[in-house]
């Protein structure tokens, strides 16, 4: 009996331990972080600037963006430069990292035998718009009517639920002056 009365409190923890709550996945919810960076300038006294963040966790939001930034590279002229890098998990295999550069825009790639990943991008030309009407140049306001949310902070975060493919807008006197994505590729 004391067997199963153990498997059984396991089971319970597990469901509630697992159990994802609503508040993770609206982007009403979302509150902004405080991150400090400090000035690597300084010697003896050491200044700190702090940056606010708001990070939105929107999967969908992220996967959209990051499709149009596949087909943006398929449907453009871009300058393009690679460069060989060994393979980290198979001996005698080079990929390549290819950089796309045009009108300030500039996109890098991995390519690997099969396939070919965006890891990095900034955008600061306002010919270039997401789906989502999403492009340097518009206005907080504007921004705020697409994320549906108050914006309080000067760079917003917009991300999967893992971090691992993250799209920073940083905005300068209420306008969207440039559009960063990092992802992670191993």
């Amino acid at each position: 009996m004391k067997k199963y009365t153990v498997t059984f409190t396991f089971i319970i923890l597990v469901f509630i331990s697992c159990k994802e709550s609503k508040e993770n996945n609206t982007i009403d919810d979302a509150k902004p972080q405080e991150i400090v960076f400090q000035d690597a300038k300084t010697t003896t006294n050491t200044s700190e600037k702090t940056i606010t963040e708001l990070y939105i966790d929107n999967d969908s939001l992220t996967a959209i963006m990051e499709s149009d930034l596949e087909v943006f590279l398929l449907h453009s002229n871009f300058k393009i430069e690679k460069e060989p890098i060994t393979n980290r998990h198979v001996d005698n295999v080079i990929d390549t990292i290819i950089t796309f550069e045009q009108n300030d825009i500039a996109i890098k790639s991995y390519k690997a035998f099969s396939k070919e990943w965006i890891f990095y991008a900034q955008i600061k030309n306002p010919n270039y718009q997401f789906t989502q009407s999403i492009q340097t140049g518009i206005s907080r306001n504007e921004l705020v009517t697409i994320l549906e949310t108050d914006l309080k902070t000067n760079l917003i975060k917009i991300g999967n639920i893992e971090n691992t493919s993250v799209f920073s807008l940083i905005l300068e006197n209420d306008t969207l002056k440039e559009i960063d994505y990092e992802a992670y590729v191993d």
